[in-house]
């Protein structure tokens, strides 16, 4: 099987434009809900499951993309794609539909059905038709892309919240989806022979219980009794030894551990994994200090977070042009100590304002740009066609887990703290739904002004426990950057051209 590059170079640049449109689709949905979502909390209420509109999105993407990756490997690239963005735009137009928070968690999770192929098989495409001194600089443009639209979506969605509504940030992705459905029907040639696709649907079903319970822990911790608590830590722990029993004996499993043996592709995808971590903290969480504790509006908080767009954007493509001199060692190694010297920035957005929170972004942008890309390389460089779709959907699926667990992690923690502040200073009547008075800006109405202050000094100190909890895991993303080995570029490059 190979892909058939376009019959001629205007005909290629569509299909990267496609590519391109793609990966902006689907990531900008993945953020824009951001500086959104105490504009829709203040409307449809529902604080305590504040995380779950970001994790149950990501969850679902984490369970399909290694499935979408083995798909792209026996089908081809685009009949999945095509399929993957129409199930995404679906659900997209749904939750501007919902009216609970229940009812928009249950669309993201068939927005993030959808969403998982979209990113391995847009970077997979391009690993196809591109040469590998082509594909670096190519593939910087679309880290960049993915940035620029995963990031910049919070202040898109604070515009549009203050000005047609929080609906349609669910609905501005969907003509770009179209677009890219086009492009890629008219422009985009294969040459696959199809075979019987093993789909390993027993352990997609296994990953996804495990994760499952375990973002249940994680996210509603306050509100779980010990003995149910340690009941689903019990059975996420028995399921994950189940789901690796699966995978040691079955014939095609849905991650395959033996790319896991490649030194390379072992340490890029746990620093990915810990970086994704880090990153989903401020996007999640620093529009909640600016519009809960500041008291900005929503562009206010999306301004703050542009600084990881930019960052973003510039490294992606810087670190597509030094790659051939710096390799993925030494870029990986760069983007660990700018994505803990981000964090440490932004630990300390509290004492001095909005301005040291934007370095902050700016920093872990940088570092995400230099990681994503050099592990992206890298990873691709190092495998053949037939390998090339499921190890970059590892990659993804590692970076998306790591979005998943962080943002159900850090709400854990916050409603955690909250409701042990409100607790320990006597807050009567309080709870963490209080939180909707105070992003509601009514809450001087529904409350007096010494229980709106503890609310808003709560609320205060809980998200500076997540930036500190942002800072631990960052150490712990530059000790796995560091061990990330280097590539021989040259030998590379001469087995492509043999």
């Amino acid at each position: 099987m190979s892909a058939t590059p376009p019959r001629n170079a205007k005909h290629r640049r569509f299909v990267f434009v496609a590519c391109l449109l793609a990966t902006f689709t689907t990531a900008i949905e993945a953020t824009i809900v951001a500086t959104s979502m105490p504009s829709i909390v203040a409307q449809i209420g529902g604080f305590k499951y504040y995380a779950w509109a970001f994790s149950i999105y990501l969850l679902t993407q984490v369970v399909t993309t290694p499935i979408y990756g083995k798909l792209i490997d026996t089908y081809g690239r685009k009949p999945v794609l095509v399929a993957g963005l129409s199930l995404f735009m679906l659900g997209s137009l749904a939750c501007g539909f919902a009216t609970s928070m229940t009812m928009l968690i249950a669309f993201r999770f068939f927005q993030g059905l959808g969403a998982g192929a979209v990113q391995p098989v847009s970077l997979t495409i391009i690993g196809d038709i591109y040469s590998i001194k082509e594909r670096a600089s190519l593939q910087g443009y679309v880290s960049a892309v993915w940035g620029i639209s995963s990031i910049a979506g919070p202040i898109v969605g604070g515009v549009i919240v203050q000005t047609l509504g929080w609906s349609w940030i669910f609905w501005v992705s969907i003509p770009f989806g179209i677009a890219c459905i086009a492009l890629v029907g008219v422009y985009l040639h294969e040459n696959v022979a199809h075979t019987h696709a093993r789909i390993d649907f027993p352990g997609a079903g296994l990953l996804f219980i495990a994760l499952s319970a375990l973002i249940l822990v994680l996210t509603l911790g306050p509100d779980l009794a010990l003995g149910g608590g340690a009941a689903l830590l019990a059975l996420s722990a028995a399921v994950f030894w189940m789901l690796v029993v699966h995978i040691k004996r079955a014939p095609d499993p849905i991650i395959d551990l033996r790319l896991w043996t490649r030194p390379l592709i072992a340490h890029s995808n746990v620093a990915g994994l810990l970086a994704g971590v880090v990153m989903i903290g401020p996007v999640s969480f620093l529009p909640l200090f600016v519009q809960g504790v500041l008291g900005g509006s929503a562009i206010t908080a999306g301004l703050v977070l542009t600084g990881m767009s930019i960052g973003w954007t510039f490294s992606s493509i810087a670190a597509g042009k030094l790659f051939g001199r710096l390799g993925t060692r030494n870029l990986s190694r760069i983007g660990g100590v700018m994505l803990l010297a981000g964090a440490l920035t932004i630990a300390f957005a509290w004492r001095y304002g909005v301005g040291f929170a934007t370095a902050g972004t700016v920093l872990i942008g940088t570092a995400m740009g230099f990681l994503s890309t050099s592990f992206l390389f890298g990873i691709q460089m190092s495998l053949g066609w037939a390998e090339r779709g499921a190890a970059t959907a590892s990659m993804v699926l590692t970076r998306l887990l790591g979005n998943a667990v962080g943002a159900s992690l850090f709400g854990g923690v916050l409603n955690y703290s909250l409701q042990r502040y409100l607790d320990r200073h006597g807050a009567n009547g309080m709870s963490l739904d209080s939180v909707r008075d105070l992003l509601a800006g009514h809450g001087a109405v529904l409350q007096s002004a010494a229980a709106l202050t503890t609310l808003r000094e709560g609320l205060n100190a809980s998200v500076q426990l997540v930036f500190w909890v942002i800072a631990i895991i960052a150490m712990l993303g530059l000790a796995a950057s560091w061990r990330v080995p280097a590539l021989d570029l040259r030998k590379l490059a001469a087995d492509e051209r043999t």
